[in-house]
């Protein structure tokens, strides 16, 4: 399972996604959007103009924490 996390240095919720992952011992890729990772960029990965942070896209598709708790919890 690919990971990928975009978020912001001050984004609150984007820090509780990448700190459950680590906690879980589940890899991913965090990218910083405006450093890493253009919004023109992240626009072409998830098919639409990012809103909101974190934006987490799991083996191409873009998700949201809930179903990502889920699907971690499957691989315990």
């Amino acid at each position: 399972m690919k990971i990928e996390v975009y978020g912001t240095p001050t984004c609150g919720n984007c820090k509780k996604v990448v700190n459950f992952l680590t906690e879980n011992n589940v890899e991913h890729d965090y990218k910083t959007v405006n450093s890493d990772i253009s919004v023109e960029e992240l626009t072409d990965v998830i098919g639409r103009v990012p809103r909101t942070v974190p934006v987490i896209v799991v083996d191409g598709s873009e998700e949201v924490f809930g179903d990502l708790k889920t699907m971690v919890g499957g691989l315990g």
